[in-house]
């Protein structure tokens, strides 16, 4: 689906800002880094800055522009982004092939919330009652160019957290996104 989202130009020049959600870039380099033209570059920068989702700042002479983390809407975009990027690469299929048996997988931290930055890591926990199979992180980590961290825990072990009000538990729980399996919530 992304490939097809990138014929649109409106689309590479908001995917950059959603992939690099921290910089701040002028607008010539804008430009040359995409490859798009700057008519082109002109209007969709306008729009998203009339939308709030782009800022835009005079230093001297240059126009700068930068993602307005800050707005709930980014924040989806990131995390809508986020999850085409998994499906694109095929992620949970990988995961599912290696991990038979597997009761839940979620995301969870600040990819889930929408709040990751380039330096952020990508959190993902795994309920399972044996060993989890960790090729498809690798490879995620590897495509991402982000560290990958993974907790794996056993039902019991889990739901022993959810009667315990373990903090961890409440803080997967309060953010989170399934990607597969079972509900994470134990009433």
């Amino acid at each position: 689906m992304l490939r097809e989202f990138r014929k649109f130009k409106g689309w590479v020049i908001l995917e950059f800002f959603l992939t690099h959600p921290s910089t701040k870039i002028h607008f010539k380099e804008l430009v040359r880094k995409l490859r798009v033209s700057p008519r082109t570059a002109q209007i969709y920068l306008k729009t998203f800055e009339d939308d709030g989702i782009l800022t835009k700042e005079r230093v001297g002479n240059l126009t700068i522009f930068s993602l307005n983390n800050e707005l709930q809407l980014v924040r989806e975009l990131k995390k809508a982004h986020f999850l085409l990027a998994l499906n694109e690469l095929g992620f949970l299929d990988h995961f599912l092939k290696g991990n038979s048996g597997a009761v839940s997988l979620a995301l969870y931290g600040s990819c889930a919330e929408g709040t990751y930055d380039e330096k952020s890591d990508i959190d993902f926990l795994v309920i399972k009652r044996r060993e989890v199979d960790k090729r498809s992180f690798k490879e995620l980590e590897k495509w991402a160019k982000k560290e990958v961290l993974v907790t794996c825990m056993e039902p019991v072990e889990w739901n022993r957290k959810a009667k315990e009000k373990d903090p961890f538990y409440r803080n997967v729980v309060r953010k989170h996104i399934l990607l597969y399996g079972a509900d994470l919530v134990v009433e």
